[in-house]
Formats: C-alpha cells, structure tokens, sequence
C-alpha cells in the first residue's frame, strides 16, 4: 500500500508538487493571520455565583447567603462534580466544578434555572450573580484611569455607565471589573441629635427618603409599588401620562417633609446632611502610585488575546475623542505584547531551524539536491502539522507548538534516510523506479514509527491533574507533527524527489575515518553477547537513574513582560492604607532599573475575579524589553519587605492562574473534619491532629486555620430590650442602619441610576465607644444608647469561611514516610468519636497522584510491549526486536543529561525525550531494514547496508538544529523550545552513537540473512556497485 501512494506520488511529480506549494502557501498566510497563546484553555468547566453582602461580615455571609443558597438552591445540581464555596466579608463566592465532558453552556443553564428561584433567598444581600465564563488566562488588559480635573466619584460614573458598556460590546469580552469604583450615591446622613430636637425617628427618616422617590426596594414602604402614570384615550388619541421626578440632587431631597412629625413642617435636611459621596469601598486601584480606578478586561473561552486587544483599544481610541482631560492607560497589563514576541520569536527559531538544516545538509553532502530534499521535507512537515491544528480548530498555543517542535527530529531523520536510500541507488534507473526503491522504504518505516509515536505518547493522555491539563496538549501537537511527516514521507517527498534530477555521483556525509572506528566498533560490541547486553543495561540503567533523580514541573512557565507582586498586609488593615503602602511601594520600584511601568490594585471588585480580602492587593510591574527579570523581582521583594508588615510573593499572572485554577493536593496527606458549628468543628479538628500525629510513619501534622480579624459584636440584652418594649430585630435594623447604612431608593438621571441610602456621619461611627453611644428609638418615644441594650465587645473572627460539599471543612496537612500511612491514618480517623454530623476523612488528592502515576507507568510498559511487536512486525526476528527496543534507551541518555542542564523535566524537556524516543524506534527500523539483506556484512564501511550515512547525519543535523535554537535563549514564546532543544542536542550524541554502533551490532549478530518476501526494495540489482559508498 505505502509503496502504490509513493509511486503515486513520483508519477504525479507535478500536480503533487503544485498542490503542495499552494497548502503550504495557504498555510503561511494562516500562520500570518494566527495569534498564538500562551496556553490551552486548561480548566475545568466551572460556574461561579457571586452574591454581594457589603456590610456583612463573614460568618453572617456564611449564615444568611453562602447556606441558604447552597442548601436551598444549588444542591443537587445536575453533574456537578464539586461544589466549594468561600465566605469573606462582604462576598459569598461559591464555585461548581463539573463532570468532565460536560457541555458548558448546558452546566450555566441548569445553575441559572436554580437561580431564578433566588426569591426563596434571605433579602440580606444582592441577588446572586453568575458570572460570565471567561478564559483560563482570563486577564485580556487592565486600564488605568485617571483625570486631573474630576474626582474618582465622577470617574467611576464615567466607568460604570460608559466605558465598562463598551467594552463590554467588544467581540470576546466576557467580563469587566472595576477596582476602586466608588459609585455616586445620594446620602441621608442621619444626625442623632437633631433628630431627637425635632422628636423624629429613624423609622420616620427611612420611610421619608424611601416614599419620597419613585421607587423603593424596601417592601414595607408605599413606594415599593411605584403604580403606573396610565394614559388618557381622546376622540382622536391616546396620550401616555409621564411622572417626572423632581429630586435630581441634594438640595431638592433635603426639601421634603418628614412624615409623621408634629407641629411645624420638619424637612429632611432639618434632621440629615444630605450629601453626594461614593459608600463604603470594597477594593481600590493604584495608578501613577495613588488611588485610582482600574479596569480589569477578561476574555471568553478560546478568544484571541490579539484580536481582543485590538477590538478594545479601538473601543477606547473612540471614547477618548469624547473625554478631554481623562487618560486611558492601557499598558498596565497587556498580554498581547508578549503574544506578539512570541510570534516574532517562533518565526526566528523556525527560520533558524531551516537555515541549520540546509547549512548542515550542504556541510555534510556538498550538494544542493540532498539540502532541497531534507529542508522541503522538514519545512513541509510542520507546515502540515500546524494545518491539520488550524483545520481541527484545535487552540494554536505554545504548548502544543512544543509538541510541534519536537516533530522536528522525526522530519529530519525520515528526510535524511530517504537521501541515504536515494544516494545508493543507481542514476539510470527510470525516476519513478528509482524513486520508489528509495522512498517506499522510508515510507514503511513512517508507518511504523508513526504507529509507535501513538503507542509511546498514549500514557501521556491518562494523565490528570496539573501534568493532565498540559502535557496531553503538546503530544497532541507531536503527534499531529509525526503525522504531517507521515504523509510528507509517502507522498510529497517523492514528487520532490522525482523533479529532482539525480547527481553524477554520491558522496558518504560520514568520513572515512569515522566510518571505519564506527566498524570496528560494531564488530566488538557484536563479537560478544555479554558486552551487547553490558551496553544496552549501562543505557538503561543510566536512563533510569538520571530520570529517578529528576523533579518534574508540567505547568508551562513564561517569561511574560509583567511580574505580579502579591502583597499581604496584616488581618483587619482597611484598604485605604494599604492603598497608601503599595502607592509608596510603587513609586520605589518604579525607580529600578528596567522597569517601565507600575499599576494594581487592592482588596476586590464586584464580579472580579479575585475572592480576596481588604488587607491584600497587588502591584504590576511592567517590564522593559532587555530588564533582569530576576533582578527587578529581588530588588521589588525586598522593598516589599522593607515596608514592615507586608508579606511579599512575586511571579506571573500565568503562573498564578495555575496555580490558583489547578492546585496541588497541599500535601502528601491531607485530613479534611467538616461539621456545622464552628468552635465544634475546631474542637474535633484538634482531637483528629492528634490521632493523624499519634500514626507511625507521620511527621510535621499542623492544622490549617483560617485567619482572623477583629470584630465588633453587638449581642442585644433580652431582659433590657423586654423592658423597654423591644425586640432584638429592633435593636438590630435600627444599629446596621446608623453603622452599614440602608439603600432605600434610587434616583435617576440621563440614563443612569444612583443610588439613595439612609446612613449617619462618619465621626459618629468610626470607634467601638462611638458605636456604643449610637441612639436607638424605643416604642414610647424616647431613645436609649446602643450600649444600654447590647453588649458590644471586640472579638476575632475568621476573615474567610471554606466550605465544601455543602459543610463547613478543617484541613489537616502533614508529611508521611513509608507505605501504607494513609490507610493507617484512616484507620485510626474510624475510631474516633465524634459528635454528630461532623466526620473526619482522608482527601484523595494526593493517593489519587499517586494511583495515576502507576496507572501511567503500566500503560508505559504497555506502550513499550506494542513497540516491540511493531519493531518484530517490520523485522520479523524476535531477537532483532528485542534488543532493538531494549536499545532505545539507551540514546535517551543524553537527552536525560540534557534535562539535568535545565534543572527539571519541563513540559519541552519530556517533549525532547519522546521525540527521542520516537527517533530511536525510528533508526532501529532503518537500521535492521537496511541491514537485514547484508547482516553479514553489516559493519562494513562501503556496504549499502551500512547504517552510518543513514542516521549519523540526523543525528549531527539534530544536534546543530538543538544548540542553534538554544543559543537563541529562552525570549518569549522559546521557553520550552529552549528546554526542548537542549534535550534534543544532548540526546542527538548518544542517540547517534547507539544507531550507528549498537542497533549495527544488533542486526549484525541478530539480524535474519532472508529478505523480506514483501519488499522488493533489497533487490541488489537497483543499487551501484559498493564503490558508490565510497568517500571520494
């Protein structure tokens, strides 16, 4: 069949040869137009429903929002694989993890049927929202946004009611959020002591501001049922009648009437500063190192960073002819930058690749007819490789490119064997005759070393986890690549082949010095089984250890143009001044060299996609072109230090996207207690550390806690409220009013809505004594202190609340040493009395690892078994087969040496050695396919079955194409080409060695004197005299 498609191919040397140039053609135009990413769309599908609580603290999220919605709305929902929610002040964020393979939009739509029974929720907080599904590395571009001549207040307007819209209009925009909005409100800011002159309640006030508009969401007031204006049908018309409202500011709301008071008219601004100011903030943004507004743009899922960058630029390009005075920063963090490196670099280190493989090719043969066919075959094969992406509509991103690149070797070890064959064939034999010997071999060795790339790259895709999210990815593009060569082998190559007109004479690439060392080489290490079988055990043996000593890293790793300073300020620190700490921070490293810009932001945002408290923020660092990266991240460490309580951690958004979407398991063994009641559940988590640090085998067990902050609880006295004539609901809505504030309206104007809220001054509320002094109406007319009725004390409480599987959850994280410590940890966890409804289990992230790691290595020796009966398939000799196979290791070693220079198996580094793997089945079948008609003979330097022109020059092509691109550097875009070139120039020595000295020996002391009945392609008659292997 192989041998019909290329003597098909040869036959049509033009049409194919057209064909091809105009997919290559059309496939450069692709690559042209083609934004690469950084990486694939990585994880899981998930919906998160966010519901804003401003003013709650964590346990009341947790009580009056995270519960009642986990357990009232979203258990039970359809395939959802985990559900795990985060209660932090102010915010409820609970987050569904999903089955894999299930659809995303079918996973929102079950959870928004769920949600439009919110009306069954507590009206405690907002309506839960759920946010858009956006990219794994969702940040798209972050704007700072700064005015000299207009407040943040009108700032935030401008941002809410018109950029944020038409950004949010943008193809590929999934979501913006803004830190540091600071929306206008209109604010009834209560004074008690006027209130008392005047003898009016806070009752009175709310229920005064709330029906004085057009609309109240509070359901006990009139204006909770605005009614509708109607219309008047005349003889000739129907006319519509329009209510406008005369309350536009606060001036015309200071005017109206308090209701219910006696004697002379008493208006709002009698009894409450009516002002405009923004409420409480939640997060704030730093640009030119103060506070500011940032603009935080996140892309869909598969969306171009590119074309969305570009589609908002253009956004901002129009909206700033409208906006004199404001500036739109959009350099704060923009990914495209380095999008566009690393299409500049890939460009450079696949033209590089080219070069090398002609200048070694012409090096090596002193001819321009073998240079056209290995650089049209290399060349050719990834540009099929990228088609067959482009046309499976598969992400184009570096992590398959990485896949990709390691085609490369295949590419340039088929090409080289197809010159090797040609070299040896007559010159009078008609083309396609003559084309056909050389190529049908090559073409039968690609089938079968296409067939053991699947075979060797299918435990890759069992992997879970971290290493499951990314490594699949890049053997998908290695394999797409391995295929692209297959079909260049069989088909293009030969047409090419064909045009080309045969040479007067063929020159040996390997001299004949080296060909002669190689030959004696051979005939010792063939001489005797013992030394065969020392060889091939040394290679494994020292492949084995080389790869036991390694620590492996599959999260791909990026030099982006932006570090992120993650600062940490101590629990209860208000925003404001960390603001103020990280704006002094940011003009100091502003000041280093090779920086080039500075933004962040502190605490949250609504809908953002951070769930983090007031006390942490971060500082973006932009960097210039040629900075030290590790310089800047150093000196901006240790000026975070130096701020004094500050607790400093530095990398890329990319990595912390990981780490953050696809967390480890915390520890080789982790103990989950849940349970309802907090002090309980703290109680039995102690009780289950030490049982876990009673267990043989277990060391360093600690318990993870939550942080906590100081909080002001406010407990109502029942005797004294009784007396009184109150209830603590009374005490309590009359205390959040004066303390939180109460949204009782909304005004609105040109298109936009504000806000009015019913609140007090801030000096009377801004320290615990303040608040005990805050007066409280009784039913008889009269008013108590807050502290006559409650006890206000100051306690810590947790800042964040986890919970996971509808309860509440501890953790417990501690080392282990030895077999078995796991079961016996669980076994002790079994013993332990608990009180109801809380329990204590032993997580599986960890063992769950561990069972894939051994599922793994089973389905690689799995792998390794179909390799060997692929290899005695094209052999038919046993013996051959198995010390073939048993070879391949053997000239992975240097790539495994080469690994030891990158420091970690990375994703490029494991890429480079299955491709060096696939490259050692691949010379075996050639070798013993070369070999097996001369076994006896096989060593010999001027024999057509001798293997050193047929894989040395791979190997030496491969080793300058490896160092070539390395000396690039690891620029944007070739950091895992770096790893990946490094291995493969390492490996391409002791690969090259074992194919010409060992897998030689193999087939001469192994090798079958009987040639194949199916392949006609041994015949003698087709190849010149020995001479013709001569080095002349």
């Amino acid at each position: 069949m192989t041998g019909l498609i290329v003597k098909a191919g040869a036959t049509s040397r033009v049409l194919v040869a057209i064909l091809a140039l105009a997919v290559a053609a059309f496939t450069v135009l692709q690559i042209k137009d083609t934004a690469v990413e950084p990486v694939p769309e990585f994880a899981p599908v998930t919906v998160e429903v966010q519901s804003e609580a401003l003013g709650l603290s964590a346990q009341e999220v947790e009580d009056l929002v995270t519960v009642p919605l986990e357990s009232n709305l979203l258990s039970g929902v359809a395939w959802v694989d985990q559900m795990r929610s985060s209660s932090i002040p102010g915010l409820s964020s609970i987050i569904m993890t999903f089955e894999d393979g299930t659809d995303p939009i079918r996973a929102r739509q079950v959870v928004q049927e769920r949600l439009t029974q919110g009306a069954l929720l507590t009206n405690a907080s907002k309506a839960p929202v759920m946010l858009q599904p956006t990219s794994s590395a969702n940040r798209v571009m972050m704007i700072g946004l700064s005015a000299k001549d207009q407040s943040l207040v009108d700032l935030s307007v401008l941002s809410r009611w018109t950029l944020r819209p038409k950004l949010m209009s943008v193809e590929g925009v999934a979501n913006v959020s803004v830190w540091g909005m600071r929306d206008r409100q209109l604010q009834v800011q209560a004074d008690p002591a006027r209130m008392q002159q005047h003898g009016v309640t806070l009752d009175e006030l709310v229920a005064t501001t709330g029906n004085a508009l057009w609309v109240s969401p509070l359901s006990f007031l009139e204006a909770s049922t605005p009614g509708r204006g109607g219309f008047l049908d005349l003889p000739q018309q129907r006319v519509n009648v329009q209510h406008i409202s005369p309350i536009t500011n606060a001036s015309a709301l200071g005017r109206i009437a308090v209701e219910g008071a006696t004697g002379k008219q008493i208006t709002l601004s009698d009894v409450a500063d009516i002002v405009e100011a923004p409420p409480t903030i939640i997060g704030d943004g730093i640009v030119a190192d103060t506070s500011g507004l940032v603009l935080v743009v996140e892309k869909q899922p598969g969306a171009s960073t590119a074309e969305v960058s570009e589609g908002i630029e253009d956004a901002l390009d129009a909206l700033a002819v409208g906006l004199p005075g404001v500036t739109m920063d959009a350099s704060l963090y923009r990914p495209a930058d380095y999008v566009a490196g690393v299409g500049r670099n890939l460009a450079l280190a696949a033209l590089l690749t080219l070069l090398l493989v002609a200048f070694g090719s012409a090096l090596l043969y002193r001819s321009w007819r073998p240079v056209v066919t290995v650089v049209s075959t290399v060349a050719l094969s990834l540009l099929a490789g990228w088609l067959v992406l482009w046309i499976l509509d598969t992400s184009i991103n570096l992590v398959a490119l990485t896949g990709l690149a390691a085609g490369t070797l295949l590419a340039i070890a088929q090409a080289v064997a197809a010159v090797h064959g040609l070299a040896g064939l007559r010159r009078e034999l008609p083309p396609v005759e003559r084309v056909g010997s050389a190529y049908s071999s090559v073409g039968v060795n690609a089938v079968y070393t296409t067939l053991a790339a699947v075979l060797l790259a299918l435990p890759v895709f069992t992997l879970e986890g971290r290493a499951g999210a990314f490594l699949p990815e890049a053997a998908k593009g290695f394999l797409l690549a391995t295929a692209g060569s297959l079909v260049v082998a069989v088909l293009v190559a030969p047409a090419i082949a064909a045009l080309i007109p045969p040479p007067s004479s063929a020159r040996n690439p390997v001299p004949q010095q080296v060909s002669s060392r190689l030959s004696t080489a051979v005939r010792r290490v063939s001489s005797s089984v013992a030394v065969l079988v020392a060889v091939i055990a040394v290679g494994i043996a020292g492949s084995a250890a080389v790869a036991v000593g390694m620590d492996m890293e599959t999260r791909p790793s990026y030099h982006e143009g932006t570090l992120v300073l993650r600062a940490t300020a101590p629990e209860g620190t208000s925003p404001q001044a960390l603001t103020s700490t990280l704006g002094s921070l940011a003009a100091q490293v502003r000041g280093l060299d090779g920086v080039a810009g500075v933004g962040g932001h502190v605490g949250r945002a609504v809908t953002g996609d951070r769930v983090a408290g007031a006390n942490s923020g971060e500082l973006w660092i932009t960097l210039e072109p040629e900075a030290d990266r590790d310089a800047v991240a150093a000196a901006a460490t240790d000026a975070a230090r130096s701020k004094g309580d500050l607790e400093p951690s530095i990398g890329t958004f990319l990595d912390g996207r990981v780490d953050s979407i696809l967390p480890g398991p915390g520890g080789p063994l982790v103990v989950s207690v849940y349970g309802p009641e907090p002090d309980t559940l703290r109680a039995s988590a102690r009780s289950a550390l030490d049982v876990v640090s009673r267990t043989d085998g277990v060391s360093g067990a600690r318990l993870v806690e939550a942080p906590t902050e100081q909080n002001i609880q406010i407990t109502v006295d029942l005797a004294k409220a009784e007396a009184l004539g109150m209830t603590p609901g009374d005490v309590r809505r009359q205390a959040a009013t004066l303390v939180g504030g109460l949204e009782v309206g909304a005004i609105f104007e040109q298109q936009k809505v504000f806000d009015v809220q019913v609140w007090t001054r801030e000096e009377l509320r801004n320290s615990t004594d303040k608040v005990r002094q805050l007066p409280i109406d009784t039913p008889s007319g009269t008013q108590v202190r807050l502290g006559d009725v409650a006890a206000i004390a100051i306690s810590e409480q947790p800042t964040v609340i986890d919970r996971e599987a509808v309860q509440r959850r501890l953790d417990i994280v501690a080392d282990v040493s030895g077999g078995g410590v796991r079961d016996a940890v669980a076994t002790n966890l079994a013993t332990m009395r608990l009180p109801a409804e809380y329990h204590a289990e032993v997580r599986d992230e960890a063992a769950a690892i561990a069972d894939n790691q051994r599922d793994v290595l089973l389905y690689a020796i799995a792998a390794a078994l179909g390799v060997l009966l692929l290899l005695q398939a094209a052999t038919r000799n046993w013996w051959t087969s198995v010390a073939a196979t048993a070879a391949v290791p053997l000239g992975m070693v240097g790539g495994l040496l080469g690994a030891l220079l990158v420091g970690t198996l990375t994703i490029g580094a494991l890429m480079g050695l299955l491709a060096l793997a696939v490259m050692g089945v691949h010379n075996a079948l050639t070798v013993t396919r070369l070999a097996q008609p001369h076994a006896d003979r096989a060593a010999e330097p001027g024999v057509v079955g001798s293997p050193a022109g047929a894989v040395l020059p791979a190997a030496a092509l491969t080793f300058l194409v490896g160092l070539g691109v390395a000396l690039l550097g690891d620029r944007a875009g070739l950091e895992a080409i770096t790893d990946l070139a490094i291995v493969t120039a390492c490996g391409a020595v002791t690969t090259g060695i074992a194919s010409a000295v060992v897998l030689p020996a193999i087939a001469s002391r192994y090798g079958s004197r009987e040639e194949p009945a199916d392949d006609p392609y041994h015949d003698a008659a087709i190849y010149e005299p020995a001479a013709v292997g001569s080095h002349a």
